[in-house]
């Protein structure tokens, strides 16, 4: 389920790149970005109010209604809904579906597609396609071993690690929002892309790793 709902996030980013002017599109594809790292900062402290909302009880009167440690996933839910309502109520096409082709233009299907990346993959859009999705499967994983490895290390609880998560999402918002622009300007978006990866190596390798999988060992058991 999770897989299924992150794969919305290179759509969002296709409709974008669709609606935006290429010398604009950087910055765009900054401000979006921001805003995902927002919802990292605030996501954590909704998810913390709602371990303490399950355990209020809900029901007026002699009855009891608790939504136990199933809140965090009923409130997540609901956003998820008033989401796809919203989309579904003002979001535009971006693009004109029913556009001439070229004559002879033959569009490969999604599974054409997707083989292309595979089999060629010295092409300039596979390469990208590649590094895009090795990079930030490293990145989208760090996330979930961090929490096991402050829960270990710091004893960090479901209550206390919304903060955490508040900090970094306000570090990449910030980046995003004020810095992103003057370095594309600056260093133009393929070595500023090389310059991105090679820092996100760098803070990777600097973990222990020894501890992290201890921390994962630890959870499993």
């Amino acid at each position: 389920m999770q897989g299924a709902g992150g794969g919305t996030v290179g759509v969002i980013q296709a409709y974008v790149a669709d609606s935006t002017d290429p010398k604009d599109r950087a910055r765009a594809l900054g401000w979006l970005s921001a805003t995902t790292n927002l919802g990292v900062a605030l996501g954590p402290v909704l998810g913390s109010f709602a371990i303490t909302l399950g355990k209020r009880d809900l029901m007026p009167g002699s009855g009891t209604l608790q939504m136990g440690r199933a809140a965090p996933g009923i409130l997540a839910a609901g956003l998820c809904v008033l989401n796809m309502i919203f989309a579904w109520r003002y979001l535009t096409e971006s693009r004109d579906l029913n556009e001439e082709h070229p004559a002879g233009e033959v569009r490969p299907t999604s599974r054409q597609a997707i083989w292309r990346v595979i089999s060629h993959s010295g092409e300039p859009a596979s390469r990208l396609i590649w590094i895009y999705a090795i990079s930030i499967g490293a990145f989208q994983g760090s996330f979930s071993v961090l929490a096991l490895f402050l829960n270990v290390r710091f004893q960090v609880t479901e209550l206390t690690i919304g903060y955490f998560f508040m900090y970094v999402g306000a570090i990449s918002v910030f980046t995003r929002v004020l810095l992103l622009g003057r370095m594309v300007d600056w260093l133009g978006e393929a070595k500023l892309s090389r310059l991105g990866l090679c820092s996100l190596l760098r803070v990777l390798s600097g973990c222990r790793w020894r501890e992290i999988f201890g921390c994962w060992q630890w959870q499993s058991r």
